[in-house]
Formats: structure tokens, C-alpha cells, sequence
């Protein structure tokens, strides 16, 4: 059931629903607040203030999150869908400082879900979470003010291979905000003509 609810969370934040995703999570996590489904109906939780702004209650969640977590196991299978792998949190909590603004944390937990997706030589062992991470750190090197690095690390995330139909938005976000500050800096140029490109083929495909 709380495995239900977190579904219900993860549709409603890509729908822009945040008010219901708080809703949704908070159901869930009186159902199972300390399991793999509670951490993520917290990180779920989490995202949702982050786009409301409220960084009290992004805290309040990622902590829940992060005691929750201490609590379980370490998973033998990782990559399993209802397995909450512990190396998932920095991904949420660079997600979630990028939206609110907090360069400075988005970018450690960023680059500390980059590591770990690149830890072993020649393996990108998670390759979803490594495009958004740089996606991540593109939309801090805006904030920075620093327009072709941020073209650059959103050609490596396009580039992966791993953009998806529920993956585009973060490419969007990037390319929108490149676009409105800065049209002219050649890489970001060079990302947006990418990012039309993925988008094209996504909606073909789609159609096909």
C-alpha cells in the first residue's frame, strides 16, 4: 500500500501537482514510515517543497529520509525497484538544493552521485541518475553564471543516452533557462539544437 501511495507521489510531481505528491507521501509514510517505500515517499515529499520553495519542510523530509534509511538493511539488490539503495539520497538531495537555489549543497551532492556512478573504470553503474546529476550541476552552473559549462554538462547528459520521455523535463528546465540568460554563449547554443533533436525523436517515436 505505501508502495502505491509513493507511485501516486512520483505522477503527481511530474504533473506539477506538488500540494497532492505532500498529500500522497504523508498517506504512504503513515503506513510504513521506516522501509525502503518510507524513504522514498520522503524524498518524494522532499521534491515537492523544494518546487513550493519551503526549504524548513525539504528538511524536515530528507531528514525523515535519511533516519529512515539508517534503519534498513543494506540491500543485496541495489538496482531493485523496491529497494531504496542508500546512494539514491544524494541524488534526491542534489535535486532538490538545485530547485531551491543552494548552489553550494546541490553541488556536493552532485558531484558525490557522479563519483559513485563512475566509480569503477569503464562502468557507468547508474546511468539515469548520473544524466540528471549533470543536468543538476548545469542548472547550478546558471545560477553561477557560468552559461558554457552549463551547455556542456547538458550535451554530456543528452549524450548518455538515458533521456526518456519522464527524464525530458530536466533537460527542459535546463535549456529554458539557458535560452532566457544566455542565448548567445555558443555551448548553450549547441545544447539547445541537441535538446530539439532528443525532443523530436522522443515525440516520433512516441507517435510511431
Amino acid at each position: 500500500m505505501a508502495w502505491t501511495f509513493e507511485l501516486l507521489a512520483w505522477f503527481a510531481v511530474v504533473d506539477r501537482r506538488y500540494q497532492d505528491t505532500v498529500d500522497y507521501a504523508r498517506a504512504g509514510l503513515e503506513l510504513a514510515p521506516s522501509s525502503s517505500a518510507g524513504v522514498q515517499l520522503a524524498v518524494q515529499e522532499a521534491r515537492a517543497w523544494s518546487r513550493l520553495g519551503n526549504q524548513r519542510e525539504v528538511e524536515h523530509a530528507m531528514r525523515h529520509a535519511g533516519t529512515a534509511l539508517t534503519r534498513l538493511p543494506v540491500p543485496t539488490h541495489p538496482e531493485h525497484h523496491f529497494v531504496f539503495d542508500g546512494s539514491k539520497l544524494s541524488f534526491y538531495a542534489a535535486m532538490c538544493y538545485t530547485w531551491l537555489g543552494e548552489a553550494d549543497r546541490a553541488e556536493e551532492h552532485a558531484q558525490e552521485v557522479v563519483a559513485h556512478s563512475l566509480a569503477v573504470p569503464g562502468i557507468v553503474r547508474w546511468p539515469t541518475r548520473l544524466a540528471i546529476a549533470r543536468l543538476d550541476l548545469g542548472l547550478i552552473a546558471t545560477q553561477r553564471g557560468e552559461a558554457d559549462e552549463a551547455g556542456q554538462l547538458g550535451v554530456a547528459a543528452l549524450s548518455s543516452g538515458r533521456v526518456v520521455a519522464s527524464t525530458l523535463e530536466w533537460v527542459a528546465e535546463l535549456d529554458a533557462v539557458l535560452l532566457r540568460n544566455y542565448a548567445d554563449a555558443a555551448d548553450a547554443q549547441d545544447f539547445h539544437d541537441r535538446y530539439v533533436t532528443a525532443r523530436r525523436a522522443l515525440r516520433q517515436r512516441a507517435a510511431s
